[in-house]
């Protein structure tokens, strides 16, 4: 008697002879080539390389986030390219959507600008400034200044900020400037900092401008004989308690992480627990309460 051997199943991730690159109009540029590659459902593969030899380009192209030079791409024995947008999210932990804009999310649902639309048990929304899509959102934009110096290597080793710059910066109602100076790499200086309501224009207040750089020089005499080559604007998102909104709302299948105003990658760390926990409905290790977007009185949010 012959045993008859199921046939194995299709590989979680298959490429054949796939380059990957980048593309203009005369040409194809390939960074890595000849990639064949089979990867078993719940294997673990690590990738490693030197800077430059094409690891983010390949990521990427996997991803269907740019397409391959030539080869292919396939998911569970589907090639990548025929696969629906929701199919896809369903398949991959991460798709990033750079090419598709938003115009409603919530009640599980995210709808985009081509009448495309993906489904979804819990959507996090984390747009910055933009609160186009949650116009209730009790979320207002704080514009702010920086300017960047020419090169001081040994000038600043660190970075400096004044004693009450929270207090300074982060007032609830006016404009507001206070120094803070980050060195960077190249010897350049970074100065700042200003914020103001109400003000949505990406043009230079130059009256903001001189009284930023002028607290700076209060604080640092000696910028006063360093030239700066360029300055420019950019809005953050505020809330009126001037802590950020993070977890579930009104709609259960809506989250929030928004209103960081200027903090984002300090606060990144404790937001992404928050938000993870928020997401899964268990309890955190840090206390959510002051971040809940219930805490703030507000009509019921409307995706």
């Amino acid at each position: 008697m012959s045993a008859v051997l199921a046939p194995a199943p299709p590989a979680a991730l298959q490429t054949r002879e796939l380059a990957v690159g980048y593309r203009t109009r005369r040409q194809r540029r390939a960074v890595l080539e000849r990639v064949t590659v089979s990867v078993a459902p719940g294997e673990l593969v690590c990738l490693l390389g030197p800077n430059g030899i094409g690891k983010s380009t390949l990521i990427r192209t996997l991803a269907r986030m740019q397409p391959a030079l030539w080869g292919s791409v396939e998911l569970g024995g589907i090639p990548i390219g025929s696969l629906s947008i929701g199919a896809l999210a369903r398949r991959l932990g991460v798709v990033l959507l750079s090419d598709h804009e938003v115009v409603r999310c919530g009640k599980g649902r995210v709808q985009f600008t081509n009448g495309t639309s993906i489904e979804a048990e819990r959507i996090l929304l984390a747009s910055g400034a933009s609160i186009d899509l949650l116009p209730s959102l009790p979320i207002q934009k704080r514009k702010g200044h920086l300017l960047i110096t020419d090169r001081y290597p040994g000038v600043v080793s660190h970075q400096l900020v004044e004693l009450g710059y929270l207090k300074s910066a982060h007032k609830l109602t006016a404009d507001s400037v206070a120094f803070n100076i980050q060195p960077r790499l190249t010897g350049q200086l970074l100065v700042g900092s200003s914020r103001q309501y109400g003000d949505e224009s990406r043009e230079i207040n130059h009256a903001i401008l001189r009284s930023m750089l002028e607290r700076a020089i209060e604080y640092m005499p000696c910028l006063k004989a360093l030239s700066g080559i360029r300055v420019w604007t950019g809005h953050r998102a505020a809330t009126a308690d001037k802590l950020p909104l993070i977890g579930p709302t009104a709609d259960p299948t809506l989250f929030l992480a928004m209103g960081f105003e200027g903090l984002g990658i300090t606060n990144a760390p404790g937001a992404a627990v928050l938000a993870v926990d928020a997401l899964l409905n268990r309890t955190s290790v840090i206390d959510a309460a002051p971040y809940l977007p219930s805490r703030i009185q507000q009509e019921a949010i409307h995706a």
